[in-house]
């Protein structure tokens, strides 16, 4: 699993830079934002169920990324990103059902992979860490 976060730095030479001021994880506006991602990936976990929650999330992320500080930007860069593989996936999913059920497949591809990253991602913002 790729630890390297936007800037190129692995996870740990993130978590020795930023171990002193903590990256704005502690103050106020650093715990709204960490609420945020946190809202976030729980929107998207509940996406594989059901399309709405996955756009409050997407919506959530874009609404909070502008101002957002390491490392909350990097969830909702993450969940922007997710978003759109997800839906591409779905779309190119749902057609492929009429060949041979192909798209279930596809689909069920999509539902596994979006859970596998909500839920690592949700863990990573639990622990103030950058997606």
């Amino acid at each position: 699993m790729n630890d390297r976060i936007a800037d190129g730095r692995s996870d740990a030479e993130w978590r020795t830079q930023n171990s002193d001021a903590n990256s704005g994880a502690e103050t106020a506006g650093g715990q709204d934002q960490r609420t945020m991602a946190l809202l976030g990936w729980a929107l998207m976990l509940a996406g594989v169920v059901t399309f709405f929650a996955a756009v409050a999330a997407v919506i959530v992320a874009y609404v909070n990324r502008g101002n957002a500080p390491q490392p909350w930007r990097s969830h909702f860069d993450k969940i922007i990103g997710s978003f759109w593989i997800w839906l591409i996936l779905n779309i190119l999913g749902a057609p492929l059902i009429l060949l041979f059920g192909l798209g279930y497949v596809v689909l069920a591809i999509a539902a596994i992979w979006l859970a596998v990253v909500g839920v690592v991602n949700l863990f990573r913002a639990a622990d103030n860490r950058p997606a």
